[in-house]
């Protein structure tokens, strides 16, 4: 019986493994090439972030990194904390009927218009949590540091309802942690004191993880106890816009897979993410975790 489990548990890793790295491949062939094709991000229509006309904002691309490189910034940790800081700081995130999602999920534009905000003073650009993600992820990308893209779902609405963030490869500490420049957050185990990847508010106790930023320590201090509250119950690795067959976990004890959102013309999980994220596998809670 033993035999039979661990037979189990270790096909169901060698599963997620190779799932994760047919994205990852398919993932980086997307990425380089230069045409954009029809986003798959609930039904938007919006254009991907690799835009055709991305060429137009190389010199704006290649600004932001030799500024970040030219602060001479003592680690990883702190460039890393250094770029979320900075997305965040030259974009807002507000209710507005005449938000361009085309535009906004035009990264390259994106960047540009950060880059105005920051060194000719410009208005700052209104983004949402998936866009700032997405320009934080480019800067990353000039900069050699990985990242992946993060989105945690709730059941708690009558539409299926997602935040968007990275999760960065951190050099220093050789492991991935979050990297929100929506809140301009990084969340750290209050049990071990290291900050902290997705997987482990997902599967653990939320209330063991704590949100930090300049602001302060701690959920209200930085306005995000509704995530608490809400998300944190399924995760999806892989850029909607771009990903092949992303990966989602979900956490069946938080999270009812079964729900019809009113909505979404009353569909499922499963058939949402399948209409608007490519096809992706998911894994009810996996037990090698």
């Amino acid at each position: 019986m033993a035999a039979e489990v661990n037979f189990k548990r270790t096909a169901v890793l060698l599963f997620i493994l190779i799932s994760l790295l047919v994205n990852i491949v398919f993932g980086v062939f997307l990425y380089q090439k230069t045409s954009s094709r029809p986003s798959g991000n609930v039904g938007s229509g919006v254009e991907s972030y690799l835009s055709p006309d991305a060429d137009r904002y190389v010199t704006y691309i290649a600004s932001i990194r030799k500024y970040i490189e030219s602060r001479s910034i003592a680690s990883k940790t702190e460039t890393i904390d250094f770029i979320r800081n900075w997305v965040h700081r030259n974009s807002v995130h507000e209710n507005d009927p005449s938000y361009d999602l085309r535009d906004a999920f035009n990264t390259p534009k994106v960047l540009s218009m950060l880059w105005k905000t920051h060194d000719a003073k410009e208005d700052p650009v209104n983004l949402t949590c998936g866009p700032r993600a997405f320009a934080m992820q480019m800067i990353l990308e000039g900069l050699k540091i990985r990242s992946r893209v993060i989105m945690i779902f709730t059941d708690n609405y009558d539409y299926c309802a997602s935040h968007t963030f990275l999760e960065v490869f951190n050099p220093d500490t050789a492991s991935w942690e979050i990297q929100d420049p929506d809140y301009n957050i990084y969340y750290v185990d209050e049990k071990t004191g290291k900050r902290s990847a997705t997987l482990s508010l997902i599967f653990g106790d939320v209330n063991s993880f704590t949100p930090m930023s300049g602001k302060g320590k701690g959920w209200r201090i930085n306005k995000v106890e509704y995530l608490k509250d809400n998300y944190f119950e399924t995760i999806m690795y892989g850029n909607p816009l771009t990903a092949v067959n992303p990966v989602i976990f979900v956490n069946t004890d938080k999270y009812n897979i079964h729900k019809k959102f009113k909505e979404n013309g009353g569909m499922t999980f499963r058939e949402f993410a399948n209409k608007y994220y490519n096809k992706p596998i998911v894994i009810e809670n996996p037990s090698v975790l």
